[in-house]
């Protein structure tokens, strides 16, 4: 099966698919089963992600408050739920924007899934990307280069 899932360009992962029956009514026939990758992080790497998430979350929240757009970014962050020690799930931001249509009454909403995105976009883009946003932050931005880094993707 090919996925779009080009090794030379990304951290290694491990990989598994994810099978599911898709809803259908009682009279419609049965849809085939539906499959998407699933992948995790080595340990190495784990730990790696984990460190940085720790050193970044609170500079990352600020940066996103300075500019005026906490409340828009909702992937990879814990963001709390009011009165609970948890956090948000996809659940909670679903009513959320149903709540925001409710409030906006005649407006238009648009929810967009890209098949692949991160699957297929060059992990140099998303360095350099990483590395602008970051770059008035006080840390070392040359460790995200790792040594599994071509001289072709280094800033």
């Amino acid at each position: 099966m090919n996925d779009g899932w080009r090794p030379t360009n990304s951290i290694p992962l491990f990989l598994y698919h994810e099978e599911w029956q898709p809803y259908r009514s009682a009279n419609a026939a049965k849809p085939e089963k539906k499959s998407r990758p699933i992948r995790y992080g080595e340990r190495r790497d784990a730990y790696i992600f984990a460190h940085y998430r720790r050193k970044l979350s609170v500079p990352y929240e600020q940066r996103l408050a300075d500019i005026g757009i906490s409340d828009c970014p909702i992937a990879y962050r814990q963001i709390p739920k009011p009165g609970t020690n948890g956090g948000k799930c996809n659940i909670d931001f679903a009513k959320d924007a149903f709540d925001e249509v409710d409030r906006l009454g005649d407006c238009v909403a648009v929810a967009l899934d890209i098949k692949g995105y991160f699957e297929n976009l060059p992990i140099h883009v998303s360095r350099l990307s990483g590395a602008i946003f970051w770059a008035s932050m006080s840390f070392p931005l040359t460790t995200m280069l790792s040594s599994r880094t071509s001289p072709s993707t280094t800033l």
